[in-house]
């Protein structure tokens, strides 16, 4: 297991003391999914997409029944 140090920067503080567990951990350093505004951004970028995914094969089924 690799412990990483501190580089000074940003991300070399919150990486001080962790250990270097695989793939989830980059992308918690990349996203930093431990801020809450953070999370708020995704969870509402999913929450549209889920939506127009429901609603434009609703509107393209109804404009194309018309023809």
């Amino acid at each position: 297991m690799n412990i990483r140090e501190p580089c000074g920067c940003e991300s070399g503080k919150r990486l001080r003391n962790t250990v270097r567990i695989g793939k989830q951990e980059e992308v918690n350093v990349l996203f930093n999914m431990n801020n809450k505004k953070t999370r708020k951004i995704f969870s509402t970028i999913v929450i549209v997409l889920v939506v127009l995914a429901m609603v434009v094969p609703m509107i393209l089924g109804s404009l194309l029944s018309i023809f």
